[in-house]
């Protein structure tokens, strides 16, 4: 029996949880996935297939992660020019007399160098992750109901075809029940409704 008296429910990380149709299952000898990831974008397609072909279900996630690169550099140049700077202005200001602007530029000069010399990270990208996509991890699990048994005499079952009543017995629901009487409309709505509501008929 296939649904809804047969679940089946297939779990395939980072998927979510995938339900497949039974009724294909019904006569399949095994599900087949099929996995493809776009290297550029990091999009997994996962299809589920069964019985040659037919498709049971096809999901997308992001499976890939963008990987964030880093690069740290130091102002070798820079250091060197604050450096020749600064020796420069404490020369000038100790020849002009100037004390205070040679200490001045004495301080100028080591704070230039050391801004030069501190470490610059640049980075490109956003921050990545890790998924666990390990196919041992992927499981399909089914329910199974026991429906109760048929009561043909009772209930009878479907019959899906065009008869009488007369050669028939037991519990009928008529869909669409053609009624030819010789009373009025709504004497005939009335038994169409009889007939299409369920009765039985010994």
């Amino acid at each position: 029996n296939t649904a809804p008296y047969t679940i089946a429910t297939l779990y395939a990380p980072p998927f979510p949880v995938i339900d497949l149709d039974t009724t294909v299952l019904c006569d399949a000898g095994q599900v087949n996935l099929d996995l493809a990831v776009d290297p550029i974008s990091g999009k997994g397609v996962l299809r589920v297939w069964a019985n040659g072909g037919t498709t049971l279900n096809r999901l997308e996630t992001q499976i890939g992660v963008p990987i964030q690169l880093s690069q740290v550099t130091r102002d070798w140049l820079g250091a060197a020019t604050s450096t020749l700077s600064a020796v420069g202005n404490i020369v000038g200001s100790a020849m002009g007399g100037s004390i205070s602007g040679a200490i001045s530029g004495v301080a100028n000069g080591i704070e230039s160098a050391a801004r030069a010399l501190t470490p610059r990270s640049q980075s490109l990208g956003p921050g990545g992750g890790f998924i666990d996509i390990r196919p041992l991890a992927w499981t399909l699990d089914q329910q199974f109901f026991t429906p109760v048994d048929d009561d043909i005499n009772e209930n009878g079952r479907p019959l899906c075809q065009v008869r009488q009543i007369s050669a028939l017995g037991g519990y009928m629901l008529i869909q669409d029940g053609d009624v030819a009487i010789s009373g009025t409309k709504a004497e005939a709505d009335e038994i169409r409704s009889l007939l299409e509501s369920g009765f039985y008929y010994e």
